[in-house]
């Protein structure tokens, strides 16, 4: 059952951190953090299953990652996005070689 007094005017916030990745690297492991519960209360009040979820595609830029997944009926979760930035490659370096000449 929930009380009333309790949920009136609280807000639980699942924020997701902005990293990074370089461009045909498998997604790293994202994270959340969490804010707003009051009474000694932790996200282990929350149910269901956090995931989070990004735009398709490996080109190099920005995309949203938003999470999902979570809910309580004691508090009004506010999903925050975060954003993945996926960065090109360092060019490759390759010394130079002269093949087949003299120096005369």
């Amino acid at each position: 059952m929930i009380d009333s007094e309790r949920v009136a005017g609280m807000d639980s916030h699942c924020s997701t951190f902005s990293i990074a990745a370089g461009n045909g690297a498998v997604n790293p492991v994202f994270t959340a953090t969490y804010a707003g519960f009051v009474n000694g209360e932790t996200a282990a009040v929350l149910g269901g299953t956090l995931v989070f979820a990004r735009a398709p595609g490996e080109g190099v830029g920005s995309c949203l990652i938003t999470p999902s997944g979570l809910a309580t009926g004691n508090y009004a979760i506010a999903f925050n996005t975060g954003m993945l930035t996926i960065t090109a490659p360092a060019p490759l370096m390759l010394p130079l070689t002269r093949i087949g000449t003299t120096n005369s």
